[in-house]
């Protein structure tokens, strides 16, 4: 006749009430804040604040186009939306709409602006990076700007330039 083993489930008890206790003991910090989503800028738009430059401009590029917004006091460049489609740099090609946000935003100042993109499905991998900067022209009332693709195996180059306000 066997005994019954009353220890096991108590030391097993004891176990999962000691780990318990151990968790609580230490604090696990809360993951950041990311951003909302928001649609990628529209492809024109009237200022959203006091400065010309505000609100959303776009722009047709070789690989598709840019959309950013410019904040309502002109000094920020809050968003950047890069959409690519069937695009070849180096011997990648990508169809993809990625869309930016820094913290802090990246400033606009005397109305330029210069950005970069990861376009890697990693954040860690730096092989495949776009960079986009911008100058407000204020008599024409639209931005001209450059765009350089550092691709795996080459950079590719070019100009973008945004339609006038009416």
């Amino acid at each position: 006749m066997t005994r019954p083993n009353y220890l096991r489930p108590l030391a097993l008890a004891l176990l999962l009430a000691a780990v318990s206790m151990a968790c609580s003991l230490f604090s696990i910090p809360s993951l950041p804040d990311f951003p909302t989503p928001v649609p990628p800028p529209a492809d024109l738009g009237t200022p959203t604040g006091p400065s010309p430059l505000s609100g959303d401009w776009g722009a047709p590029t070789d690989f598709g186009k840019i959309t950013f917004r410019i904040g309502p006091d002109g000094s920020t460049l809050d968003l950047l939306y890069v959409e690519m489609n069937n695009w070849t740099c180096g011997g990648v090609t990508l169809t993809t709409g990625i869309q930016t946000y820094t913290d802090p935003p990246t400033r606009v100042t005397d109305g330029a602006f210069s950005t970069y993109v990861n376009l890697s499905s990693s954040a860690s991998e730096h092989y495949n990076e776009i960079e986009v900067s911008g100058q407000y022209d204020e008599a024409a009332d639209k931005f001209t700007g450059e765009w350089v693709q550092d691709s795996i195996s080459a950079t590719c180059t070019g100009t973008w330039e945004t339609p006038a306000r009416p």
